[in-house]
């Protein structure tokens, strides 16, 4: 890993931390809530590119803390997801992708991949993901989805960005 890409992980990782630490800006997920972390359930939900269910939700199957850091010296705003799953198909690999949203629609690339969660044999695990936030961008999700089996995705709720 280069050191500048390095540099930037740790960066959001610290901004993260201390977001966390001062409990700023948490809220419950809801859709569409914006601030700069936002707790969201991981459901058994598939979303289309532009955010609309495919499938409805049957189940939660853990939690995301979705968190915003803005731009700061010369580091680019970042969003950063850290949560767990619960329950999902044992020793599976999931991508996980964060995906953002303008009014316009898609913002971006709905496939790009920027990290992967394995859960254990009883379908548990942890993730942690990291993206720059994209110009013109207004909310974002997360989906992780089964590479064994392309119907097994969750997601979580839709989020505003906060400006």
């Amino acid at each position: 890993m280069s050191n500048r890409l390095a540099r930037r992980h740790r960066f959001a990782l610290a901004g993260f931390a201390l977001t966390l630490v001062l409990g700023v800006g948490l809220t419950p997920g809801t859709a569409g809530a914006a601030g700069p972390i936002t707790l969201s359930k991981l459901a058994d939900t598939n979303r289309d590119c532009n955010g609309a269910f495919i499938s409805p939700s049957t189940k939660t199957m853990g939690t995301v803390v979705m968190a915003q850091i803005p731009r700061f010296l010369g580091n680019p705003a970042t969003l950063i997801t850290l949560g767990t799953v619960q329950g999902a198909t044992p020793r599976a690999a999931y991508d996980i992708r964060i995906i953002q949203e303008s009014a316009d629609g898609l913002v971006g690339s709905c496939s790009a991949i920027v990290g992967k969660v394995t859960t254990d044999g009883n379908g548990n695990g942890i993730l942690i993901a990291t993206t720059p936030v994209l110009a013109g961008s207004t909310k974002w999700w997360v989906d992780l989805n089964n590479q064994q089996n392309f119907a097994d995705y969750l997601d979580t709720d839709l989020v505003a960005i906060a400006s």
